[in-house]
């Protein structure tokens, strides 16, 4: 044989190699491929559950924080509104009883000296 034939041998059984190694790599890819393809709607599911999950918990906390606004307006009313409530009890029954013993004082001395701050207790009565 002359190397001509020898050479054209060779490349023809590159070729033949080279040729089966494509077929091997194409089968490979598609397969890859196909895998995928069963892969990507199964995730495609799971990142739809998740996205899911995500919004109502979103919502959920969302709620949860209203509600807390809500109560907390209501208390700082109630606290407004019935704050006082002690301290103004303590003071119309501390006057209450000044006026009270005021009176007795005075029935016991009516031109004492007393009777200048009694005046000006009456004028704080007068205020409230």
């Amino acid at each position: 044989m002359s190397k001509k034939d020898e050479n054209e041998k060779e490349l023809a059984k590159q070729k033949k190699t080279k040729q089966k190694i494509d077929e091997e790599n194409l089968v490979q890819e598609t397969s890859e491929k196909k895998s995928l393809e069963n892969e990507i709607p199964e995730k495609v599911r799971k990142l739809e559950e998740e996205i899911k999950s995500l919004k109502d918990d979103k919502l959920r906390l969302a709620a949860e924080i209203e509600n807390e606004r809500k109560n907390f307006r209501r208390q700082m009313e109630q606290m407004y509104k019935y704050g006082n409530k002690k301290l103004v009890s303590c003071v119309l029954d501390f006057f209450v009883d000044l006026e009270e013993k005021a009176l007795k004082a005075m029935r016991a001395d009516p031109e004492g000296k007393i009777k200048t701050h009694l005046l000006g207790i009456e004028m704080m009565r007068n205020i409230l």
